[in-house]
């Protein structure tokens, strides 16, 4: 809803196949507009084993 895109990073019933920082240590997250005066708002969902 309201232009909302998902972008899956792996099967979200597997979380065997997700997307895995732990290699990477540190993932930066780069957005930018389409357009002058827009506004963006990001929706992120991290996984954590402990």
């Amino acid at each position: 809803p309201h232009g909302t895109i998902a972008i899956p990073f792996g099967k979200q019933d597997e979380p065997d196949d997700w997307f895995n920082v732990s290699a990477v240590g540190n993932l930066k997250l780069d957005i930018t507009d389409g357009i002058a005066g827009s506004t963006s708002k990001i929706f992120i969902q991290q996984y954590r084993t402990y």
